[in-house]
């Protein structure tokens, strides 16, 4: 994704926040009131088989074993800085994308409904147990939610395919 032009890429956590709508909002705003903070994604983790696709940052990656599996790691600030966004932005376009690891080859994408991936998402929210920071982050993916289009993305082994499915979003 990092090497298609994606921006905003996180692994576990988006920090949302909603502003007050702003009268004049200059062009970076022009998405509106929310915005987007990524738990920037300094490393990634690739089994051995998946090198051949990613030839450009082989020399970056260490062996290591994740639970009886040998994978290489690569840590992407260092393989490619300048296509690693460390600052918030503001969408013009929101697309939710939850993740799940197909057992076929290729990649379904499949819509789903705003209350269902909120309910997907519930389990992730920090702050469960604290009531009236619960309401607030409820609410501020709420607002992301209104404002999205949402699918359950079910890989499949093919890193093409995978690329084709997320494009057409």
């Amino acid at each position: 994704l990092v090497m298609n032009g994606y921006q905003l890429l996180s692994d576990g956590m988006t920090y949302v926040r909603i502003h007050d709508p702003h009268p004049n909002p200059p062009p970076l705003r022009m998405g509106g009131n929310i915005e987007l903070l990524g738990y920037p994604i300094g490393e990634v983790k690739l089994r051995m088989d998946m090198l051949k696709e990613f030839p450009q940052i082989k020399k970056y990656g260490r062996k290591t074993l994740v639970r009886e599996d040998s994978k290489m790691v690569f840590n992407l600030r260092e393989a490619m800085p300048d296509r690693m966004c460390a600052e918030s932005i503001w969408p013009q376009e929101i697309v939710v994308c939850l993740l799940e690891r197909g057992s076929r080859h290729y990649t379904i994408a499949e819509p789903i409904d705003r209350d269902r991936t909120l309910i997907d998402l519930l389990p992730n929210s920090s702050h469960r147990n604290e009531p009236t920071l619960l309401a607030n982050n409820l609410n501020s993916i709420a607002q992301l939610l209104d404002r999205a289009r949402c699918y359950r993305l079910k890989i499949g082994s093919d890193t093409h395919g995978i690329m084709k499915a997320i494009d057409n979003l």
